[in-house]
């Protein structure tokens, strides 16, 4: 590629970076935004973690393709959501790390049991028909997530939210 065309593909992709990035900041101040914005963060790192898992499902037992794939991705939608949908939000690390663990362990379990849920109603269930019931149990996972992640791991503190009132009072008058 030409310099010229280096430098009109750089101007290209930081104009729509800035105007991604503009985006996610007008949704994020809002929860409907929020959750606009995490949904598709999980529905990509959902769709990532099927791909993942048939593709390590050809080498690996379901148990292990499982726990590889889900570490994968809940590392990966962990800090997307914390760039996109939380950021500007006071972040409590320790959380986040609590929550990036319990994220992975609940997604290990609830995958676990889906794929025994699926081998006690197919005989030799494809990897395919594994992937979609490992999709199928996060939908349930990323309700409860956003849910944890909103209200425990980016909770506004109190000093952010202006009480009820406060802002009338602050009219001066003469």
């Amino acid at each position: 590629m030409s310099a010229v065309g280096e430098s009109v593909g750089r101007r290209i992709m930081g104009g729509l970076t800035r105007r991604v990035a503009e985006l996610s900041g007008e949704l994020r101040g809002h929860v409907v935004g929020q959750a606009a914005l995490f949904t598709g963060i999980g529905a990509a790192t959902t769709l990532g973690n099927a791909a993942l898992y048939v593709l390590l499902r050809g080498t690996f037992s379901a148990g292990f393709a499982n726990v590889l794939s889900v570490l994968i991705t809940t590392i990966a939608s962990s800090l997307a959501h914390r760039r996109w949908v939380f950021a500007g939000r006071d972040e409590h690390p320790m959380r986040m790390h609590l929550q990036t663990l319990a994220t992975f362990g609940f997604y290990c379990a609830s995958n676990q049991v889906a794929l025994w849920l699926l081998g006690l109603a197919v005989a030799d269930p494809s990897s395919t028909a594994e992937a979609t019931a490992v999709t199928a149990m996060a939908l349930l996972g990323g309700t409860t997530r956003f849910l944890a992640m909103r209200l425990w791991v980016f909770a506004f503190r109190r000093s952010d939210v202006e009480a009820p009132g406060r802002a009338e009072a602050q009219v001066v008058t003469r």
